[in-house]
């Protein structure tokens, strides 16, 4: 049944206690979905730092 449900809409949420807990989707469209551009990856971090530096500086004592 749920892959009947992928085949139809490319995706499947499967709740548990209420609370969205797995994703199943076409295997084919895993890697498109999840790379990013090294550029992309870069940006992010220097924001991630630049947004953290005072936590990363305490943690580096």
């Amino acid at each position: 049944m749920v892959a009947r449900t992928v085949d139809q809409y490319g995706t499947a949420i499967i709740f548990k206690n209420n609370k969205p807990r797995y994703e199943i989707r076409v295997f084919d469209d895993a890697e498109t979905d999840e790379t990013a551009s090294d550029e992309d990856v870069l940006d992010i971090s220097k924001k991630l730092l630049k947004r953290n530096a005072a936590v990363y500086k305490e943690l580096a004592k």
